[in-house]
């Protein structure tokens, strides 16, 4: 918990830089009210999209990765040379 409450971790900064400037308001037209909303927030489909263009991976890494672990160092990463 120390981790992902640490204002400093790479995964605070992205939400505070990068995810938190993401207008959601922007997308709402594609929405209808009520039905047809995404089950997940914009802010953290585009996030991970981002992330996913950075660092090359294909849609079932990030998922993979994302479903590992929400704390995983990215910069460290050498799990997928074997992918």
């Amino acid at each position: 918990m120390k981790d992902y409450e640490d204002a400093e971790k790479w995964h605070n900064q992205f939400r505070i830089q990068v995810a938190n400037r993401i207008d959601e308001d922007i997308f709402r037209p594609l929405f209808y009210d009520g039905f047809g909303a995404p089950n997940a927030s914009i802010r953290i489909l585009v996030g991970m999209m981002i992330l996913k263009e950075a660092r090359g991976w294909s849609d079932s890494q990030l998922f993979l990765l994302m479903s590992l672990c929400l704390l995983f160092d990215f910069k460290d990463i050498h799990f997928f040379e074997y992918l």
